[in-house]
């Protein structure tokens, strides 16, 4: 079963829970079955099924007439959790021993906090070690000594305090700190939130600002910042790539990579300046060595447009080799590379990579012919008009729009001369950075909305997002540690990116990361 594809794992959910819950849906007017598999929604419909499906659409068939199957994301699912075991390692434990005896909890309706008039729980059974340890504390304590100021609701009994039915704590932190850990770090309360720690300790304890000590607490747990997924909007406020002020200033390449072979060619290598938004398409092979691509750099980029001054490139190998950065120290241009598992910093090539396949698709019928077809897809892009700058490509770069067979019966008309083409183009290179600044802001502004600020600076202590990481160890996609660390910043490359002190056993990342990551 662990083996089965996907959907029939998620039918084979619904299959067995109508099987145990039987006793319960026959005879019910309506059952909803909610899942996070929007595909399940008209198996009901289909036809023709076979196998395993048609088994279990046998066993479906008496629920038909009253069973509904809606979709709800797994995000706004309450079930969804229950699947996402936590990580806990017992053996792990930082905060030292765990108390041994039991807590007892009242029914969560019953639960109250350190909030307003302090109402009554229901009552509970309090550890008798825990008490005689209060109580042997209450001498020590100023609050609960003679003249000490103790809140109005605040009771004594038997040399024990009590608010109300909880046993008061007095200021101890080696025991506020196992009561600590015994409520978020002990296999029975396996790590919960601020909220469901300060449940389980406020059903039997009181002690002064005890919600800000919880807190304090559960967000400092190296094993919950090591096993969470984060629950804030991601860290960074987006910073565009400065506006070029001249065609094929600064260019970004990337390459699209195993593709069907054609004509010899399995990639494409594709260069765009970010100012035109002019593409270049070139088939090459994945197995192209930095050499061979700095070929093809040279006879489709400088040789038209000569050599920019800054080139925007991710991280592949091709990029980041010693030859890369030998050719361009000597040639006077920067080569910025993305930070690590951060393509957006070369979003506008990516961008450029799924208009270039979706073209491809939509035009080729045999795999084989996509090298034939790649001239047609560039003239294509590069002769229609970019949303962004308002103008085409083409347009952008050279004042005009090559002919094409939509234009071969439009009537000719007497050039302009040369004065007014160059006067022209410079309006429209005007037009487009005018353009590009707006976009830029906008898409900015956008985009901040659903970002938030960092506070981290040189020295400060972060854990790195694990989900682009190998580890060692940790083969169980759903079980792993989603973060690793802590490592030491010790340079801002920008505002917005951090170079980190990494262990030799990840000497082989990139350094540098976004604070998204």
């Amino acid at each position: 079963e662990q083996n089965y594809p996907v959907q029939e794992r998620e039918l084979l959910a619904v299959v067995e829970a109508l099987r145990v819950f039987r006793c319960y849906v026959e005879g019910c007017n309506k059952v909803t079955v909610v899942t996070d598999h929007d595909s399940l929604t008209t198996f009901l419909t289909h036809k023709d099924l076979r196998g395993r499906k048609a088994r279990w659409a046998e066993v479906l068939a008496p629920y038909a007439p009253y069973l509904h199957i809606d979709y709800k994301p797994g995000r706004v699912n309450c079930a969804d959790p229950l699947s996402r075991r936590p990580d806990f390692a017992g053996s792990l434990l930082l905060h030292g021993p765990t108390l041994t005896n039991p807590l007892y909890e009242v029914e969560e309706g019953d639960v109250c906090g350190e909030y307003g008039n302090y109402f009554a729980c229901g009552l509970s059974t309090i550890s008798s070690p825990i008490m005689e340890e209060a109580i042997k504390l209450y001498d020590i304590d100023p609050m609960y000594q003679e003249g000490g100021k103790l809140p109005p609701f605040i009771t004594k009994s038997n040399n024990v305090y009590w608010c109300q039915d909880r046993l008061c704590i007095p200021n101890s932190k080696d025991l506020k700190m196992r009561l600590l850990q015994e409520a978020h770090d002990s296999p029975t309360s396996a790590h919960g939130g601020v909220f469901k720690t300060l449940s389980k300790l406020a059903s039997h304890y009181w002690w002064p600002k005890m919600r800000k000590e919880v807190k304090e607490y559960v967000e400092s747990c190296p094993i919950c910042q090591r096993i969470k997924s984060p629950r804030h909007l991601p860290y960074g406020k987006l910073h565009s790539l400065p506006t070029p002020s001249q065609p094929w200033e600064v260019v970004s390449m990337d390459l699209v990579t195993d593709l069907p072979p054609s004509g010899g060619y399995n990639t494409v290598l594709i260069f765009v300046c970010l100012l035109t938004k002019q593409a270049i398409f070139v088939p090459t092979t994945k197995e192209a060595k930095a050499e061979d691509l700095a070929s093809l750099f040279f006879e489709y980029v400088f040789r038209y447009h000569g050599l920019p001054k800054v080139l925007v490139s991710d991280r592949d190998s091709k990029f980041t080799s010693g030859f890369w950065q030998h050719l361009f120290s000597l040639l006077d241009t920067s080569l910025n590379l993305s930070t690590s598992f951060h393509p957006q910093t070369d979003g506008q090539t990516e961008r450029v990579n799924q208009v270039m396949q979706t073209m491809l698709r939509a035009t080729v019928d045999k795999y084989a012919e996509w090298s034939v077809k790649l001239p047609y897809i560039e003239f294509a892009y590069n002769s229609s008009i970019s949303t962004s700058t308002g103008y085409s490509p083409f347009y952008a770069n050279k004042g005009f729009i090559p002919r094409s067979p939509l234009s071969l019966h439009a009537p000719s008309s007497s050039p302009p001369s040369i004065k007014e083409r160059v006067t022209k183009l410079k309006d429209v290179i005007q037009d487009v950075k005018a353009a590009l600044d707006k976009a830029h802001k906008e898409q900015e502004r956008q985009a901040n909305k659903r970002r938030m600020d960092h506070n981290f600076k040189v020295g400060d202590l972060v854990r790195v997002n694990a989900r682009n990481l190998r580890l060692k160890g940790q083969v169980c996609g759903k079980l792993k540690d989603r973060f690793v660390g802590p490592f030491r910043i010790v340079e801002a490359k920008t505002p917005v990116s951090f170079r980190l002190d990494l262990p030799p056993e990840l000497e082989k990342l990139h350094p540098i990361f976004h604070v998204d990551l």
